[in-house]
Parts: structure tokens; C-alpha cells; sequence
């Protein structure tokens, strides 16, 4: 009886070690997010990248004004648009992006599928932009191990967790 505890707990101390050891302990969760913007200030439409994800909006607390014709002149012809009695609605959409999520217990398990959608929804009234909506992913969680000490922390400060 004694031999068999010794075993199991010898089994258990090795699975610890390799779990807190791999860095890899903890879950990271991706998921649909939403931001809407009153007096948009818009970035240039960047065309020689290689990223998908070259249109970009922010909130700005000055009084900008954009027309339909800057809208289309920084970031091109929308996917769809539609029109309604007091609104015109261009919607630029980007291909889905990846959500799930991703426990890491020794290695990443990545349950995740390519259905979160990134979009912008631009709203016009009286030919400008009144405000616009921003749907994409977002990422959260964390991971714990003695390897991650300084490793993705933006301060430089060491710890456990992440």
C-alpha cells in the first residue's frame, strides 16, 4: 500500500512539474466584440501590406466632418451598402477571423473556427459620416508558468501569470 502512494504521488509531482514547467497552464478565450464611434477620425486605406486588416477608425473629441467621397477615397468601395429614409449604410467587411477558445494544459489546444466576423458599419446622414461600428474579436484570459518570467508583459515586470 505504501509502494502504490509513493508511485502516485512520485506521477503526480512528474505531471506538475511538466505542466508548470511547459509554461503552458491556462486558457485564452477569443470572442465578438463591438465598438461604435461618434465623430470618427479615419486613417488611410494602406495598400501595399500584407495585412487583411488595413482600414482603422478612432474616436476623436474635434468636430470631423467626413463626406461619402473621402470615405470611398481612403477606404475604397464598400461590400454592401444600403439606404433607408434617413440613413445610407456602407458595410466594409473583412474575412472572419479566428474564435474559440484555447486551454493550454502542457501544449495549446486550439478549439477555435474561423467565424467571428470584422467589419466596419459606416453611417451617413445628410451625405457624412455620422458614425461608424466596428465588429471584431477579442482576446482574453491567461497562462501561468515559471517560464513566462518577462516574457509578454508591456512593463518588462516578471511574474507567475500572465
Amino acid at each position: 500500500m505504501y509502494f502504490r502512494v509513493v508511485i502516485y504521488m512520485k506521477l503526480l509531482g512528474v505531471l506538475f512539474f511538466l505542466v508548470t514547467m511547459s509554461g503552458c497552464a491556462g486558457v485564452i478565450v477569443s470572442s465578438p466584440s463591438t465598438t461604435n464611434y461618434k465623430n470618427p477620425t479615419l486613417s488611410h486605406y494602406l495598400e501595399n501590406t500584407d495585412s487583411d486588416h488595413t482600414r482603422t477608425v478612432e474616436h476623436s473629441d474635434e468636430a470631423v466632418s467626413y463626406d461619402m467621397n473621402q470615405v470611398k477615397k481612403y477606404w475604397g468601395e464598400p461590400s454592401n451598402s444600403k439606404h433607408n429614409s434617413e440613413y445610407d449604410i456602407w458595410l466594409y467587411k473583412h474575412p472572419n477571423e479566428w474564435c474559440g477558445v484555447v486551454p493550454f494544459l502542457v501544449i495549446p489546444i486550439p478549439l477555435v473556427l474561423p467565424v467571428c466576423e470584422h467589419s466596419y458599419e459606416v453611417k451617413f446622414k445628410n451625405n457624412l459620416v455620422e458614425s461608424i461600428k466596428e465588429k471584431y474579436p477579442t482576446v482574453w484570459g491567461g497562462i501561468c508558468g515559471p517560464l513566462l518570467d518577462g516574457m509578454g508583459s508591456p512593463t518588462g515586470n516578471s511574474h507567475f501569470c500572465k
